[in-house]
Formats: C-alpha cells, structure tokens, sequence
C-alpha cells in the first residue's frame, strides 16, 4: 500500500503576475523575442561606456527600464540597448553634417 508524500511546499505559482505581460506574446517592437542584457557584463561592454556611465545613463532616462534579476546584478532590454546605440549614432552624424555645413558658409 502506498502512502501519499505530505510535504510542507507550496504548489509553483506558474501564472505571470498581473501586469507583467500586455499582450499574449513578449516582443520588442521590432518583433523579436524580448531579451535582457545584463548592464556590467553585457550593455556596457557593447556601448563601450564604464558601467557607471550605463547607470547614469538609466538614470537619465535614457536607457532602460532596469530590471533587478537578484541582489547584485540588473539588466536592461536589449532593444533599449540598441535604441542607445542609433541614437548615438545619429547625434553624431547629425553634428558632423551641421559642422560641414557651418564650415561651407
């Protein structure tokens, strides 16, 4: 005869809490997978910037959300990542053709 196992574990929660998930499928907007970078090892790095810098930056309000994955490390969407990293690109073409212009005339 077998006995059923009593243990003092609650069952797993596997629902998403509310709010968490707008729509029925996490994506970016460029429509893939929604992705998290962790800021010291892996955002910084690909922005070249100090990982302060990266949380100035989140500070700012010009990267981000950051999101805490435990006690000592956080990590911010990749496409906040890439979003960071064309408008760098941009202020930087932007001031070099307005230089060329305003060194023309």
């Amino acid at each position: 005869m077998t006995l059923p196992i009593k243990t003092n574990r609650k069952p797993a929660n596997t629902a998403a809490p509310a709010g968490f998930l707008n729509s029925q499928k996490a994506t970016s907007q460029d429509s893939r997978p929604l992705a998290l970078e962790k800021v010291a090892t892996q955002a910084a790095p690909r922005m070249a910037v100090s990982v302060s810098k990266a949380y100035r930056e989140i500070k700012a309000g010009r990267l981000g959300p950051l999101v805490k994955l435990g006690a000592r490390a956080s990590a911010v969407p990749s496409a906040s990542v890439d979003k960071w990293i064309a408008d760098r690109i941009a202020e930087a073409t932007n001031k070099t053709l307005s230089e060329k212009i305003g060194g023309a005339a």
